[in-house]
Formats: C-alpha cells, structure tokens, sequence
C-alpha cells in the first residue's frame, strides 16, 4: 500500500491522473458488485484492490469528491449503496464541494442524495446550492438546479398520491420561511418548494436591476428561464425606478465595464431583456439599453412615433462626446422620415 500512495503522489499532476483514478474506482466497485458473493463482499480479505482500500487511496485527494460522483453517474443506482457505504454519506460529500466552491460536482450529487437519503435533503441541499450559485453567478447551474427542484416535488406529489399518504415535514421550510409549522399536504409542500424558488430567483433579479447590471440579468433570465416580466412591472416605481435618462445610461456602461468590456452581451441575451422591458411597458428601460447597445433601428422606430422623446433624448446626450457619432446616425435616420 505504501508502494501505492507513492505512485499516487508522483502521478498527482498528469493532466489525466482524475481520470486514472475514476476508471479504478470504477474497475474495483464493478469487480465488487459483479461478484457472485457480492453481498458478502465486505468480509473478504482486504487486498490492494478492494473498493475500500483503494477509496482510502484517493479519499486523500482533492479530486475525490469528483471522481466519486462521476463513477456514481456511470453505474446502475442499485449499486450506490454498495458505492457509497465505502466512499462516504452523499450528503457530506456535497457539503465539502460546497464548501470548495465545486458548483458543478455538488450539483452531480443533488439525485444521489434524493434516491439514498430521501427527497427532503436533496430539496434541501439543492436549495442551498441554488443560493450559493446565484451569488457568484454561475448561471449554467440555475437552470438545472430549478429544473430539479421542480421535478423533486412533482415527483414528491405524484408518489405521496399513490401511497394515499402525505409527502412529510421539509427540513428546508423553515430555512425559507421562518416557521416551524409542519406540511399538510403533498401539494403544499409542492407549492412552498415553488415559492421558495421564486423567492430565490426574484430577489436575485431585483438586485441585479438594482445595481443595473443588465448584462448579468440577461444571461441569469436565459439561462434559468425564470420570467423576469411580472417583477419589472411590481418594481416599476422601485428598483425599476430611473432617476434620470443620463444617469442609467452612466450606470448601465460602468456595469458593463466592470463585467468586462470585450465580452459584450449576446444579440440574443439582449432581445430577450429588451423584450421583456418591452412586454413590462418600460419604454424607458428599452431606450437606455438600446443606447447603450447602439441600436439604432428600434430608437428610430420609438422617436418617430414620438418626436418630444427624440428632442428630450437627443438634449440628454447631446455633450456626450462617446456619444456623438451615434447621434449624427440617429440625426440622419430620423430625416430620412
């Protein structure tokens, strides 16, 4: 074993050494749950390659909660049990790649964590992640973290239906909503869980609009498919709210600035947000950020219909040296009728 940890540590930064250690772990739970006597597997002699001596191996590692949960994803369910009585509680593993800000592996072991500990810790701990990921914007993971959530309390509903009885407490409830009082129903645990996720992603949203970083809550509203229309229209005279047209077009181009200046919002992106300025009737909302986008066919399109919002807008930036090239273009378009 001593001969083993050695050759570990020299093969640590071989570019595919997470890999190696995957197919071994692999290789030894495959041999394991193959076996005949596979139920009495633990009382046999503890050699090199028993699952347990080669989890003591990488358990060391801090790639192991990766290479575990990737195994976990490439064999049959009915084998986790045998997987993870050697390699750890699901749970725990998940709160150590929480904690080491690996979103991708802890998200890898929100079903395990559903099938071996029950619904109640993989709501909670996707609920937890969810948090976690829209803090540090990693957007990719929203929309599956949602899209597990959701189908966690479908699918909560559609069994406590069959077994006639009622789907149980929530650990997460009163984390979300500062009570203690237990769930009646399966169909109210369904929409508390839908609450909380709106919840999450609401003030997410609303703080984005905040701090005007319109770049971020286009990809956020992509990528987790949340619809951000009925909040623009409750905000309106909040965080909604412009001051001045000058003003948000200043915020708006420092936020962009800062969420760096090569990597321009997407065409897409930035159809999807204008229409929903659009669809929330924020006509102000769509004239600051087709300025700052330079999008000059849709401000044509506004000002000819309204020609007192052409003279206010072309008096707000009319000393804006950055902006003066934009409005001689504007200027023509608008001649040309």
């Amino acid at each position: 074993q001593e001969d083993a940890e050695r050759l570990v540590q020299r093969s640590a930064r071989h570019p595919h050494f997470s890999h190696s250690l995957e197919w071994l772990v692999f290789t030894v739970l495959e041999k394991e749950y193959s076996s005949a006597d596979a139920v009495h597997a633990a009382a046999k002699p503890r050699g090199l390659y028993n699952l347990s001596t080669v989890l003591g191996l990488v358990q060391r590692l801090k790639v192991y909660a990766d290479v575990i949960v990737r195994v976990a994803r490439k064999i049959d369910p009915v084998h986790w049990g045998l997987l993870f009585q050697e390699a750890g509680q699901p749970t725990r593993l998940f709160e150590k790649s929480l904690q080491s800000r690996a979103y991708a592996t802890a998200a890898g072991f929100l079903v395990i964590v559903e099938t071996l500990e029950g619904p109640d810790s993989g709501q909670e701990c996707a609920l937890n992640l969810l948090q976690e990921t829209l803090q540090e914007g990693e957007y990719d993971l929203t929309g599956e973290l949602v899209r597990f959530l959701v189908r966690s309390a479908r699918d909560m509903r559609a069994n406590a239906e069959d077994q006639g009885g009622e789907a149980g407490g929530g650990s997460w409830f009163g984390m979300i909503f500062g009570s203690l009082t237990p769930l009646s129903s399966a169909s109210q645990r369904e929409g508390l869980l839908s609450k909380a996720v709106h919840k999450f992603l609401s003030a997410h949203a609303a703080a984005l609009i905040a701090s005007r970083r319109l770049q971020d809550l286009a990809t956020f509203v992509h990528k987790s498919g949340f619809d951000v229309v009925p909040l623009l229209r409750e905000e309106k005279h909040g965080v909604c709210r412009l001051v001045s047209f000058r003003q948000a077009v200043r915020e708006i181009e420092e936020a962009f600035a800062q969420e760096g200046a090569k990597q321009l919002i997407s065409l897409a992106d930035s159809e999807l947000l204008l229409e929903a300025f659009r669809a929330a009737g924020l006509t102000e909302w769509v004239i600051v950020l087709a300025t700052v986008l330079r999008r000059s066919p849709l401000l044509l399109n506004l000002f000819r219909d309204d020609r007192a919002l052409w003279s206010v807008f072309l008096n707000s930036l009319a000393e804006d040296e950055s902006y003066t090239a934009f409005l001689r273009e504007l200027e023509r378009g608008m001649a040309a009728g």
